[in-house]
């Protein structure tokens, strides 16, 4: 299979797995170097917190082997200033999904693993992310790539995430 058929396998896991309590519908897929799917993920409540799909997949995944490639409907999320009234509840801060920020974002949990590469299926729309996440996976010698043929089927997952102001 090709990464534009993980791609694909992605968007139907979200499909499957769309939330009414979540902002968005994320998902996220790990495959070995021999084209084995080791894991998926998607964003989800547990325990009253928010998962973030990336998170979700290396979490299930166990063993990470070399070689292995991430796939993720939306850009992983980096971490933001946190800063009182941005994307916030005017209470706390919240992140670009809704949640409460943490001290590690997703890229963190990439670049710790072995997963060398990051197939990405939609840049985030949101002004903190939008394109850092790509940038610092990059930056921190992944290879990533981004196939947006997909993209407005994606969007139509997330239409309120894609579409605010």
């Amino acid at each position: 299979m090709d990464d534009k058929c993980y791609l694909e396998m992605c968007i139907k896991l979200a499909e499957e797995n769309k939330n009414d309590e979540l902002a968005i519908s994320v998902a996220a897929m790990i495959v070995d170097c021999s084209g084995k799917i080791v894991s998926t993920g998607f964003s989800r409540i547990l325990n009253g917190k928010m998962i973030h799909a990336e998170l979700d997949a290396i979490n299930r995944a166990g063993y990470i082997g070399e070689e292995s490639t991430l796939y993720t409907t939306l850009e992983p999320c980096i971490a933001v200033p946190k800063k009182k009234g941005v994307y916030s509840n005017k209470k706390k801060v919240m992140d670009y999904r809704g949640t409460y920020l943490a001290k590690h974002s997703c890229v963190d949990h990439i670049s710790s693993n072995l997963i060398e590469r990051v197939v990405i299926g939609a840049i985030d729309p949101n002004p903190w992310i939008n394109g850092r996440g790509f940038r610092a996976l990059c930056s921190k010698g992944i290879d990533v790539r981004v196939i947006d043929d997909f993209k407005d089927r994606i969007i139509s997952l997330n239409p309120g995430y894609f579409n605010r102001k």
